[in-house]
């Protein structure tokens, strides 16, 4: 039986902030909600922004920052375009 969206992220946020220090769960579980976060997964994004904040392990809030500017740079067909052609003169 496949777990829910909702039970999954709790599983992946509670690897992530119950890890003491860098280990492979956690490690998997930063990945998957990098992958998903790329997806476009708001809710991917709030667990690593949370993790980025309140996480434990520098190292892994490090990768975390990466993956989160990255994902900021990219652009994307909902991003906000300062070109407004109703504005131009």
């Amino acid at each position: 039986m496949a777990k829910s969206p909702a039970n999954n992220f709790d599983d992946l946020k509670a690897s992530l902030f119950l890890a003491t220090d860098f280990s492979q769960e956690a490690n998997d579980a930063i990945n998957k909600l990098t992958k998903l976060a790329k997806k476009g997964s708001e809710q991917a994004k709030s667990v690593l922004a949370d993790y980025l904040r309140n996480g434990s392990i520098k190292r892994m809030k490090g990768f975390v920052c990466a993956c989160l500017a990255e994902l900021v740079m990219e652009p994307s067909s909902s991003s906000f375009s300062l070109h407004d052609p109703t504005l131009e003169m």
